[in-house]
């Protein structure tokens, strides 16, 4: 079975621009994320951005990372992800976004894990609707075929699926989710995703206590130190998650 990566990123964001190279105990997001990741079991890793001046620098940072790169439509996520699958011909694909520095090789490779075994039905795999999980902790994975049938029966007044890439897989296919253990602690309050300064915030404080084993620090570790440093998850508890709608 072969497994692509696919890391969405771009400079121009409405809340926050520049958040993907803003900088984490010394290092812009998108390396932080690179090297959290580099463990991940997957057979090829991408960073899809857009084609616009704003992400040349996007792209020199790819290239840097030693990461293939993808240039294409700003607000069409999804056509930027089916071109690489069409480059790549992978049977899944796993979908990383720019802005969640705390997901780990770890818990995508508990994705794959699942995609494995996954009936020939099952299109998409999550952390499930029951959240225990901190908002961006848990990527996605999602058939290659599903994304490909998506790009072409998307109606052209729902545009909004082609900005988030796998809704409309989500809404249009059998799901499986997450086994989550009974004595997982219950963080889902808690916004591991950096969509506004305030999240940003907290993610800079947050890697600050992590201290040198940032880039391996696992799940359960970054939850204990977080819990000791309640005042840190507090900075963005307020922050409103924008509706599917709202791109």
């Amino acid at each position: 079975m072969k497994i692509s990566a696919i890391l969405q990123a771009r400079m121009n964001s409405a809340r926050l621009p520049g958040k993907i190279l803003a900088p984490l105990v010394g290092f812009p997001v998108l390396k932080i994320i690179h090297k959290r990741i580099q463990d991940a079991q997957v057979n090829s890793l991408w960073l899809a951005t857009s084609s616009t001046i704003e992400d040349n620098l996007t792209d020199y940072w790819g290239h840097s990372l030693g990461l293939e790169v993808y240039r294409g439509h700003i607000e069409d996520v999804l056509s930027r992800f089916t071109t690489i699958i069409r480059k790549e011909q992978p049977d899944w694909v796993v979908r990383l976004t720019a802005d969640n520095p705390f997901v780990d090789a770890e818990i995508i490779n508990r994705l794959i894990d699942i995609a494995r075994v996954a009936p020939r039905s099952v299109g998409y795999i999550y952390s499930g609707e029951n959240k225990t999980f901190p908002l961006g902790y848990v990527p996605e994975i999602v058939r290659s075929e599903c994304l490909l049938k998506a790009e072409t029966e998307i109606p052209n007044q729902e545009f909004y699926h082609r900005s988030h890439v796998t809704s409309w897989v989500k809404q249009n296919t059998d799901l499986a989710t997450l086994e989550v253990s009974p004595h997982c602690k219950n963080r889902s309050q808690w916004r591991w995703t950096i969509d506004t300064h305030e999240d940003y915030q907290m993610a800079r404080k947050a890697f600050d206590l992590f201290g040198e084993k940032w880039s391996t620090i696992s799940y359960e570790k970054m939850v204990n130190i977080l819990d000791s440093h309640p005042e840190v998850t507090e900075i963005n508890r307020h922050v409103r998650q924008k509706r599917l709608e709202e791109g």
